[in-house]
């Protein structure tokens, strides 16, 4: 009951300082545009994605808008991202192709881009991501055709696969993250592979850096390691996320601090930090989140 009731809050907190959220000047996707921003999105990140991509866009545009729609959208909410961001492109999860990866648990999204990575370069941007200062690295890497992805930890690493197996050797638990780094020695050619540990929430996929194929490759493989019951826990996508960023020919985990997860009680002055992903309720705690946010919506 305390949960439930927590989690109410919550979301009257995110409603009394985001609603503004839907009376700014609405955005403009360029179906032409060299780079597209997908996002796979829940009913219940509508405001929060909105505030995301809105501090994001002004930074990136030009750009095409992609919303993979989860499943839990409802008529309403796809009329106000219609009203908010014209010309924005509207998938259904249902509607991508997947037959040799996990069902659910955001495969559907990489599947996605791996399909769109073909025509244009793809930033993956999280509804709880948040663009606090200018990114001009960011859009010079897509100019440069390189991948990258934010990182958990400022100590993160992309390192051949052989050393990042030993690091994980030392990790605790069943997490299917965990085993899967651990089981990454076990894949084919893996000497000649690499992986860094970081973060889908802010990911980024050169143009042509990747194929559906090399996605399905990686997930049969992992399946064939670990099960099919442990590759589908939530988590797996991530990982695969990550081995195809660390294995593009040009690629690079961006700099922590400046791109973070935002964990409350480290000793960061996140203020500084150009891109936060405010993991789950972390959002909530001593309340940075509504702070960026507003400023967000001060600016527009």
């Amino acid at each position: 009951m305390f949960y439930r009731l927590k989690k109410k809050f919550f979301h009257w907190q995110l409603i009394r300082n985001f609603s503004p959220v839907l009376k700014a000047t609405p955005l403009v996707s360029q179906p032409q545009a060299p780079l597209a921003l997908v996002t796979l999105l829940n009913h219940n990140d509508l405001l929060i994605y909105l505030l995301a991509l809105n501090s994001a866009f002004k930074h990136l545009q030009p750009c095409q808008i992609h919303v993979i729609n989860d499943g839990s959208l409802t008529d309403e909410d796809l009329s106000k991202l219609r009203t908010q961001v014209k010309n924005i492109t509207l998938a259904h999860i249902k509607d991508v192709p997947n037959t040799n990866c996990p069902k659910g648990a955001c495969w559907e999204r990489l599947l996605y881009i791996s399909d769109l990575v073909h025509k244009v370069s793809v930033l993956q941007l999280d509804s709880d991501i948040l663009v606090n200062l200018p990114i001009p690295e960011i859009k010079q890497a897509f100019l440069d055709n390189f991948s990258f992805c934010i990182t958990g930890q400022q100590n993160s690493t992309l390192l051949p696969v052989t050393e990042h197996v030993s690091l994980a050797a030392t990790f605790q638990g069943q997490q299917v993250q965990t085993l899967a780094e651990q089981a990454l020695g076990k894949l084919r050619n893996s000497e000649n592979l690499f992986y860094g540990r970081g973060c889908a929430a802010f990911a980024g996929f050169s143009l042509n850096s990747f194929s559906r194929k090399d996605v399905e490759d990686f997930s049969q493989q992992m399946t064939e390691h670990l099960g099919l019951a442990k590759w589908s826990e939530w988590g797996s996508e991530q990982v695969a996320s990550n081995f195809i960023i660390s294995n593009t020919k040009n690629r690079f985990l961006l700099p922590n601090p400046r791109y973070a997860n935002y964990w409350p009680d480290q000793p960061v002055d996140y203020e500084k930090s150009a891109v936060i992903h405010f993991i789950g309720t972390n959002r909530f705690k001593k309340g940075l989140y509504f702070k960026l946010g507003k400023k967000v919506i001060n600016a527009f």
